[in-house]
């Protein structure tokens, strides 16, 4: 990936399946795909324009969850889960309005976002 061009761009990424269980939907994921992931950042005017997102050939096949997957020990630990992504959530703009004159930190959640794209959403086949 690089960071300094405008455009970050990734084709036919296969979704990891276990990264949706956090949003507790009554069906679970059973293959996903994207064909085009695009983001483009403009630098040299960030703050000013907008930052944008394209997902092409969107592809997602769900199916009911098993019985097994709704059991109170597992819809516990999903709850928790979600209440500690929405804390972390908000933590993290809390942060952002405290150092909105500096880019520095805005800047390094971008870089971490995109590991975050590569490492979970595009990984190396073994």
């Amino acid at each position: 990936i690089t960071l300094w061009n405008e455009e970050v761009l990734f084709e036919n990424v296969e979704l990891i399946l276990e990264a949706f269980d956090y949003l507790q939907l009554p069906v679970s994921l059973k293959r996903g795909h994207i064909g085009k992931l695009s983001i483009r950042i403009p630098w040299k005017k960030l703050g000013w324009d907008p930052i944008i997102i394209l997902l092409e050939d969107v592809f997602l096949f769900a199916g009911p969850r098993d019985d097994d997957e709704w059991s109170a020990d597992i819809v516990e630990r999903r709850e928790l889960a979600a209440k500690k992504a929405k804390l972390a959530t908000a933590e993290l703009a809390k942060l952002s309005r405290r150092v909105s004159g500096t880019y520095i930190i805005l800047l390094c959640f971008f870089w971490i976002g995109l590991l975050l794209i590569q490492k979970y959403l595009c990984p190396k086949s073994e």
